[in-house]
Order: structure tokens, then C-alpha cells, then sequence
């Protein structure tokens, strides 16, 4: 089966899938994040598929709302 061309996989950024994993290893949906962070599904969901990066206050929430705090965040560009 051939890649789709700008498919959400190909565009995920390092803090797309560094949410995402967060995310995932607190066992959360993207509906409980939302309520726990306080800072909307689309939001969260569009950060971690690479269609927009969300503020740093919503970054902030959406991190500390996943047990982690930011400064401890290690996204790196050359991680594909």
C-alpha cells in the first residue's frame, strides 16, 4: 500500500509524537486530556498530528497536566 502524501504521519513534528507519547503513557484519551489540561481536544489534537503548535501557556498546561514540567522536555529536530 503506497504512502499517502501528507499524511499525519509523515507530518508529526518532535512535539507532536513527544505529546503523544506523554500522553499515551498516562493512559489518557484526547477527550480526558482536554479536561484534565483544561485546553481544548482540537488543540491538543492538532499539536500532536503537526497542524499547529499551541501556545506556551497551553504547552505549559498540556505538560504539567501530564505529571511532567516543561523545562524537562527534550525535542529535537533530528529525532525522525
Amino acid at each position: 500500500m503506497p504512502r499517502k502524501i501528507g499524511s499525519v504521519h509523515e507530518r508529526k513534528t518532535p512535539l507532536g509524537r513527544e505529546l503523544t507519547t506523554m500522553r499515551l503513557e498516562q493512559s489518557l484519551s484526547l477527550e480526558d486530556a482536554a479536561e484534565i489540561s483544561g485546553v481544548g481536544k482540537t488543540c491538543i489534537s492538532n499539536t500532536e498530528k503537526g497542524v499547529s503548535d499551541p501556545c506556551y501557556q497551553n504547552l505549559v498546561k498540556i505538560v504539567e497536566s501530564y505529571g511532567y514540567e516543561i523545562e524537562f522536555m527534550k525535542v529535537s529536530d533530528d529525532e525522525k
